[in-house]
């Protein structure tokens, strides 16, 4: 059942320095395509994961927070399967941002999208709940139909763990 569809097409979206490059750039055991649009201001990167004997495809969408582009960016979200959108954990206001992603991204794609929403960089807050409210952010996420989590660059296994319920979500809703 698996095997039945390719890849996912994942949008990775957020604010400049919250870390999107960087997850993908270590978040497949093996990146076997990358491709950068430079003067768009997007890359696109073909991922395998690899969890308990099955293989998970994956093309991820990295979009640059750039204001010249967002009249364009959002074609780009056509035939998208889901989405990552990362936010900083040290710079709470970036939030924000990834808030006006998702609203993007439920204003120009025809129906909702499986998304997850990442509290990156989790090694950088000595206190999180002085920084920001969990149980809000969880809530908010659940309210609009994803997944929140936390992590950082040396430890991956929340986001992996993460992709592969997004796969399995897109899998279950094309059946």
């Amino acid at each position: 059942m698996i095997q039945e569809l390719k890849y996912l097409k994942i949008l990775v979206l957020g604010a400049n320095g919250v870390g999107k490059t960087a997850i993908l750039n270590k978040i497949g055991e093996e990146i076997f395509e990358k491709e950068e649009y430079s003067t768009l201001a997007i890359g696109r990167y073909q991922a395998k994961i690899e969890v308990e004997q099955e293989t998970y495809f994956f093309q991820f969408w990295d979009f640059k927070d750039e204001l010249k582009i967002e009249g364009i960016t959002h074609k780009f979200y056509r035939n998208a399967n889901g989405a990552l959108i990362v936010f900083d954990l040290s710079r709470p206001d970036t939030l924000n941002r990834a808030k006006f992603y998702l609203d993007s991204l439920r204003h120009y794609l025809p129906e909702q999208i499986p998304f997850i929403l990442v509290g990156n960089k989790v090694d950088l807050v000595e206190d999180l709940d002085s920084v920001i409210n969990r149980r809000e952010i969880i809530r908010y996420a659940k309210s609009r139909g994803g997944i929140y989590i936390e992590d950082y660059l040396d430890d991956l296994e929340n986001l992996k763990i993460a992709l592969i319920k997004l796969y399995e979500k897109v899998l279950m809703a094309t059946h």
